[in-house]
């Protein structure tokens, strides 16, 4: 939540105008934006097609955290049990698990402007650098995204510290942010000459006609991922 909160809060004190899609009990921005929550898988993926399905939106920034699997079905005793049924205490059930659908991916066919800006998250547990290089290039390939914020778990410091690199689709790094902080300065900066050279091609003023969608991460007890 710290992430995406300030990533939406440096982008709000900027001029942008922000939607920030966050899990409910996260941490909110510091400054005011227009805020929706989520509490499942299947509500963000209702809330991401209906914002962007419906507004035109210069950017996507998603940074959740989004589950691989979810529940089919619960069983006991080898029977599948009905849904909100009660399940004896004394019972074993078993959880069979489905994939999920992968989010990132559909977010530019999603969006009614084709020209979106879509800015992805890949978190790695321990990883080398050739094995995140390799996660990234990954992301690129499958979600077809313009950028590709990266970081480990093993860098992941007390208080907000929590290294990142912004990759460029060609796998190079645009910027390596020491702290959460200065990620968010530094996606602010992209993401306005991005806006800034869409309205100069379409012979626009200025970088702030349409909002940015900010999308922050899930909470349990959903299963997390690194997308």
């Amino acid at each position: 939540g710290a992430t995406g909160a300030g990533i939406a809060a440096r982008l709000t004190r900027d001029g942008h105008e922000v939607v920030l899609l966050r899990a409910r009990h996260s941490v909110r921005p510091d400054a005011a934006c227009r805020e929706e929550t989520f509490g499942s898988f299947a509500e963000l993926d209702a809330a991401l097609t209906r914002l962007l399905g419906g507004e035109q939106f210069d950017a996507v920034i998603h940074a959740a955290a989004v589950s691989d699997f979810t529940v089919a079905a619960v069983e006991v005793a080898g029977q599948a049990q009905p849904a909100n049924a009660k399940i004896d205490s004394s019972a074993s059930p078993v959880l069979r698990l489905k994939p999920t659908a992968k989010l990132v991916d559909s977010l530019r066919t999603r969006s009614v402007n084709p020209g979106i800006s879509v800015v992805a998250f890949k978190l790695t547990n321990g990883a080398s650098a050739g094995e995140a290089l390799a996660a990234v290039k990954s992301l690129f390939a499958h979600a077809k995204n313009d950028y590709v914020v990266h970081n480990d778990l093993t860098a992941k410091a007390a208080g907000c510290d929590f290294p990142a690199d912004i990759y460029r689709s060609d796998g190079t790094v645009a910027a390596h942010c020491a702290t959460r902080a200065a990620l968010a300065d530094k996606l602010g900066e992209i993401l306005s000459l991005e806006t800034s050279s869409h309205a100069a091609l379409k012979g626009k003023d200025g970088p702030l006609g349409r909002p940015t969608l900010a999308a922050g991460p899930a909470v349990p007890p959903y299963p997390q991922s690194s997308g």
